[in-house]
């Protein structure tokens, strides 16, 4: 029970941090500077769904978490398509929260996972060990 627990926090914050990249208010050069100009951020739009693709690599910080300590970062890296068809390659470092490295595979509808705590629980269906 406590590593299905895990698993399913693992990936509410996966999807969490991803739903929210880029809202920190940052410029999107990795500093903390002022927010964007409505214009810097169409223009960011429209040259990235020019190249019909995009790549991330990230850190994020927590603070201000009543459930994560201050300071507690997790690094993510990854890229996707834009458009159809739809796929996308992404790494999360969740090891300053006790989970471990996470991979996602998104190809179309489907969603693959592995790493962390879910080879833990994989491990633990009957015949594998």
């Amino acid at each position: 029970m406590a590593v299905m627990r895990r698993v399913l926090a693992s990936v509410a914050l996966f999807t969490l941090i991803l739903s929210g990249c880029g809202g920190d208010g940052g410029n999107g050069d990795g500093s903390n500077g002022a927010a964007a100009s409505p214009a810097d951020i169409v223009a960011a739009v429209e040259t990235t769904a020019a190249a019909g693709s995009v790549a991330l690599d990230m850190t994020v910080e927590f603070n201000g978490s009543s459930a994560v300590p201050d300071g507690t970062t997790i690094g993510m890296t990854g890229g996707s398509t834009l458009g159809d068809p739809r796929r996308a390659e992404l790494s999360a470092d969740f090891g300053a929260l006790g989970v471990g490295r996470i991979e996602m595979l998104i190809d179309e509808d489907q969603v693959y996972m592995r790493g962390g705590v879910f080879d833990d629980l994989l491990s633990q269906l009957p015949g594998k060990r």
